[in-house]
């Protein structure tokens, strides 16, 4: 045996036993590393056999081969790495969605200061606010601003935009 022959089954058997002593895998790629470990420690005791196959099957030279193969293994893990990185990201994707749903808790009230209640403005039992007016269900009346304008009001410029309960003292006092 040539002192290379010694070097590269040294390092096939330290990779097979890595492979076997950390990794889990399933059967299947276990036979599968299991006869590539064979089939690599025959080409390397008998290194002129490799050349034989690859004249039979039209390679020139058995080290052509061998890279050929290893080439084609190398495509062939990458798929199998990509398409198990996919199904590791939709399933972290999947519990994520599933602890964002458990841990969500309803929205804090408003904390914003509602006008005492007698100066709330409730409309009559049975009513409806006037189609398109804003209506605010936590004081039973319409939806008013911090400034206490009418979000309708509010949106018109400012010379006149007035607060609700000044225009209706002033058509009371007309």
């Amino acid at each position: 045996m040539r002192p290379i022959q010694f070097l590269l089954m040294a390092l096939l058997i330290g990779a097979a036993w890595l492979y076997f002593s950390r990794l889990r895998s399933l059967l299947r790629d276990r036979v599968i590393v299991i006869a590539l470990a064979l089939l690599g420690a025959y080409f390397i005791l008998f290194p002129d056999r490799a050349t034989w196959v690859a004249e039979r099957v039209g390679v020139g030279r058995g080290v052509d081969l061998v890279f050929y193969v290893f080439a084609l293994g190398t495509v062939f893990a990458v798929i199998l790495l990509v398409s198990r990185l996919m199904r590791l990201e939709s399933q972290i994707e999947a519990l994520a969605r599933d602890l964002a749903l458990a841990r969500a808790r309803p929205p804090e009230p408003s904390r914003r200061a509602s006008p005492p209640a007698s100066r709330k403005l409730r409309p009559a039992l049975g009513t409806r606010p006037a189609a398109g007016k804003a209506f605010d269900a936590s004081t039973g009346g319409p939806a008013r601003t911090a400034a206490g304008l009418d979000r309708r009001q509010a949106a018109l410029p400012a010379k006149r935009a007035v607060p609700r309960r000044i225009s209706r003292q002033r058509k009371a006092s007309q």
